[in-house]
């Protein structure tokens, strides 16, 4: 485990699935709250294995040539977009295809990037916090 607690040998080069598929049952007997996988770029053989995610999620290029990609992925409803810094034109455009799209910022180190996008892309899966009584637990406090 390296310091930032993150299993760089279960990293996988080639996601064929075989080193996934060996590795996964120790995975689950950890304290892990998420595993991730990064199945690289998108093909129709790998498509079933995303869907296996309790949240499957597309990150896409926010290019303008490679809108056409997403006529390949049969199964797109099924999925959360994630365009990296797209015009907001194309958000919009995208939003109204596909309502599952999430801006990204530009972020060279991904685990430096800001919290909100991440917040609203990962929502389902993330805990929530308890709502507490909009009256005070405190007598004096009480309106």
């Amino acid at each position: 485990m390296t310091q930032d607690g993150f299993f760089s040998e279960f990293i996988d080069p080639k996601p064929t699935g075989l080193l996934f598929d060996r590795v996964l049952p120790d995975l689950r007997l950890g304290q892990y709250d998420y595993i991730i996988r990064d199945l690289g770029y998108w093909e129709k053989d790998r498509d079933r294995e995303a869907l296996r995610a309790t949240l499957p999620i597309l990150v896409a290029s926010a290019a303008r040539w490679r809108i056409r990609d997403f006529e390949m992925v049969e199964s797109i409803d099924s999925y959360r977009i994630a365009l990296i810094d797209p015009p907001e034109e194309m958000l919009g455009w995208l939003k109204g295809a596909i309502p599952a799209t999430y801006k990204l910022p530009h972020a060279p180190d991904p685990f430096k990037m800001p919290d909100e996008p991440l917040i609203a892309l990962l929502e389902p899966v993330l805990p929530r916090a308890k709502d507490f009584p909009k009256r005070s637990l405190w007598p004096w406090r009480r309106k």
